[in-house]
Formats: structure tokens, C-alpha cells, sequence
């Protein structure tokens, strides 16, 4: 099994900031964060988790489970629960489960066996809630989707993906763009579903929906350029898809490339001028911290949502009351 110094080496980063980021301690630049998981994934590094447990205890630490950190809205809030948490004297453990669900289940279990006081995450299984209740019937649990089933001591935080997917399909329409290709998340997904019932209220017609886990982006981004009929817009939920359809556009597609519309973590869009759906990610997290906080320390209920709004476009006027009548233009 490799050391905390193989991680080191291979991160090019101290063996202090390695000890740091296994143990969700200390102040250690998101980057460097990214670089150590990295570099204990490829090297097959796995938490001791009894260990671990003897050292931090069940009440001061919290579990993260996340597709990853190298996409910017998980590293946003991830970047927020780090500093939040542990400015209170909670540690936090990160857990890449890559979207793939035998590798959420065998985490939640390694995260359970370390004895922690609650669990954020953003779950790829189908009826996620139950799955985690089985495990643990007890404990604070905080899921990344806008609903979920009703359940005691559990929290779902997000944004409004309904309105999300209303909002962009109008925008698109308003630039008289018809031909649409949608690259998603499973579309089984409980916010990806929300998401495609309000894109498809205002334009279904000519629209393609791609779907498919975090796993598959890079090679099944191919497949919107697989028609001699380009795309005149390709709406991403997120920014890994943005990036793969752009490589799999200059390698496969003869075709002007079309408009990316992406959804982004408002702390990660840059240029101001970018057709970009911005939501932020990381006050979503600031509010989850809270919430969780009054949980733990405080003994408060936790309620059963936390809804933030929308950022959506920025310079753009905001999209008028959606009705029968300018549902379809």
C-alpha cells in the first residue's frame, strides 16, 4: 500500500500537506487538495479508517462524498467545507466516488466504519435516501438535490433545476436557436429530471438529450457530433461536459462548432461576456455548514430543505413569467 510519502512524491507536495488533506485538517489550498486526491487515487491509497476513527473521534468529523473535486462546483463547495468546518473543529473527509455506485456504497461504508457525526453527499444511486438509511439510521444526512423522499434527521439542499432548465431553453429560443443538443447527468437523476421537464416545457421539439454518468462524459460527448446536421446550441449541465464536448468537437466534427451554453459555479466563470448559467455553489455550502452546525452543536432539528436561488445569467435581462402562451415561440 502506498506511504504518505509515495502521495507526497507523487503530488510533488510536503508530507505535512498530505497528513493534512487525508485527515481534513489544516489550511491547505484547494489545488493542493486536488493534487493529493489525485495522487492517492492513482496510487490506489485507501484511508484506515480504524485509525483514523481512534484519532478523530465520532463527534468532530464530517464525510464528503463527491464525483470529485476536479469539477469546480464540487470544488467550490468542497473549498467551503473545508475552511467552515474545520474552523469550528470539525475535520473533513473527502470521498471520490467518480458517479459509479458500487464506489458510493463501499465509501459509505468505509466513511460509517470511521465513526463520523454527519454525511454531505452528492449520491448517483437511484433511491439514495433509503440506501443511506439502511446503513445508518440515525445519523445527519445531507443530500445535494433539490427532493427526496420525506425522512427524519435529512437535509436536501440545492438550487431550483426546474427553473434552471426553463430559463436556458428561453434564452436559447430568444436567439432563435432551434436544433439543441442537452449533454446531462443520468437523466434518472431526481435534479436532472426537474432540470429536463422545464427545458422541455419551452422547447422539446428539435432537442436531443444525451444523458450518462460523470464516468462516461469524455467518450460519449462523441456522439453529438456523430450527424452530418450540426447543433446549433449544446446546453451543459456542468463544466467537464462543456470541456469534453469541445475536445470531441475538434476531433471528430467538420462543423462550425455551436454554442456552448454551460451551467458553472458562479466563484468559477471568468469572462464576464460567456453564455453561462451561474449558480453559487459556494453559498450553498456556507448555508449547509450553518444548518449542519445547529444540527450538531446545538441539537436544532434539521429541516427537511434549503433551497437557494438561482444567479442565471449574468448581463442578461431576466426571463419574463413563463405561460401557455410564450411557453412554445
Amino acid at each position: 500500500m502506498p506511504t504518505i510519502k509515495d502521495i507526497a512524491r507523487e503530488a510533488g507536495v510536503s508530507h505535512g500537506t498530505v497528513s493534512n488533506v487525508i485527515n481534513g485538517r489544516g489550511n491547505v489550498s484547494l489545488e493542493k487538495i486536488q493534487l493529493v486526491w489525485q495522487a492517492a487515487e492513482k496510487l490506489g491509497y485507501k484511508v484506515n479508517s480504524k485509525a483514523q476513527s481512534l484519532r478523530q473521534g465520532r463527534d468532530r468529523s464530517i464525510a464528503v462524498l463527491l464525483p470529485g473535486i476536479e469539477d469546480p462546483r464540487w470544488a467550490a463547495m468542497y473549498e467551503v467545507f473545508q475552511s467552515e468546518f474545520l474552523r469550528h473543529g470539525y475535520s473533513v473527509q473527502l470521498y471520490s466516488t467518480r458517479s459509479m455506485e458500487t464506489t458510493e456504497q463501499e465509501l459509505l461504508s468505509a466513511a460509517l466504519a470511521e465513526q463520523v457525526s454527519a454525511v454531505i453527499a452528492s449520491s448517483c444511486l437511484t433511491d439514495a435516501v433509503t440506501y443511506y438509511r439502511n446503513e445508518t439510521s440515525e445519523l445527519p444526512l445531507v443530500f445535494l438535490q433539490r427532493e427526496g423522499a420525506v425522512c427524519p434527521n435529512v437535509l436536501y439542499a440545492a438550487f431550483d433545476p426546474e427553473r434552471m432548465g426553463r430559463e436556458i431553453a428561453w434564452h436559447l429560443r430568444q436567439k432563435g436557436l432551434r436544433r439543441i443538443g442537452v449533454f446531462t447527468e443520468p437523466a434518472a437523476s431526481p435534479d436532472t429530471a426537474l432540470f429536463l421537464k422545464g427545458f422541455c416545457a419551452v422547447c422539446a421539439d428539435e432537442s436531443t438529450v444525451l444523458d450518462c454518468p460523470n464516468y462516461q462524459i469524455d467518450l460519449r460527448a462523441y456522439e453529438l457530433f456523430e450527424s452530418d446536421s450540426a447543433y446549433d446550441a449544446v446546453v451543459c449541465t456542468d463544466q467537464l461536459r462543456e470541456k469534453a464536448v469541445r475536445s470531441a468537437w475538434a476531433y471528430a466534427s467538420r462543423n462550425t462548432l455551436p454554442l456552448l451554453l454551460p451551467v458553472a459555479s458562479r466563484a468559477a466563470t471568468t469572462d464576464p461576456a460567456a453564455p453561462v448559467y451561474e449558480l453559487d455553489y459556494k453559498s450553498l455550502a456556507h448555508k449547509i455548514v450553518k444548518t449542519l452546525l445547529a444540527k450538531l452543536e446545538e441539537n436544532q432539528p434539521l429541516p427537511g430543505s434549503l433551497l437557494m436561488e438561482n444567479s442565471g445569467f449574468r448581463r442578461l435581462p431576466p426571463v419574463p413569467p413563463l405561460t401557455e402562451l410564450n411557453l412554445r415561440m
